[in-house]
């Protein structure tokens, strides 16, 4: 009922009445006269106006067959849009998996949510080594040698590489999170897609 309500025809029909309901007593009462001779007074407008329209001499069934082409293309029209929308993001979903953020190369994997938007998984993004790609792990370890009480950097068991972050861990990763949702929305995963792929 509430989809019928929000079509514009009925919308638009409905507000017309209302309005009717509503100005006519304040008709009646700037022109001294009843509700009912109000009521015919604004009814003869409506009417006059119509045929005022539709005085062109086009015949009613072109207008009928106008107003038919135009709704049936603006339903084609919003399939096409929402059909162009869910390529986007089936793109998406196989093809960006990749992206180097802060110097680090993260891979991620996206799964469908309960609202139907693309989510990134929970073990998603993870960090790799944009050098010989093994996995980064967390350290506490400073360039200098010495331990901290929590860890301060990713590091490559495997070449060396190191990159350092500044806060939590689970926060740094959440940050990533939302630099990639940031992309996503921007549209700079494309450039990350065309430099991953040259």
């Amino acid at each position: 009922m509430k989809e019928i309500l929000k079509h514009p025809t009925v919308s638009a029909i409905l507000g017309t009445v209302i309005g009717t309901i509503i100005v006519t007593p304040i008709v009646a009462y700037i022109n001294n006269i009843n509700v009912i001779e109000a009521l015919r007074l604004i009814i003869n407008w409506i009417k006059n106006i119509i045929t005022l329209v539709l005085s062109f001499q086009v015949p009613f069934w072109i207008v009928l067959v106008a107003l038919f082409i135009f709704l049936f293309s603006k339903r084609i029209a919003n399939k096409l849009n929402s059909q162009g929308s869910s390529y986007a993001r089936h793109f998406i979903e196989k093809h960006y998996r990749q992206d180097r953020i802060d110097n680090i190369l993260w891979i991620f994997e996206w799964y469908h949510g309960f609202d139907g938007k693309l989510t990134l998984r929970n073990a998603s993004p993870h960090p790799i080594c944009p050098n010989c790609m093994n996995d980064l792990v967390l350290s506490n370890r400073t360039p200098e040698g010495h331990y901290s009480n929590r860890s301060t950097r990713f590091t490559c068991e495997n070449c060396g590489f190191s990159q350092k972050f500044e806060n939590d861990p689970e926060e740094y990763i959440l940050k990533i999170k939302r630099e990639i949702i940031r992309r996503i929305r921007t549209g700079e995963w494309r450039d990350s897609l065309q430099q991953h792929s040259s």
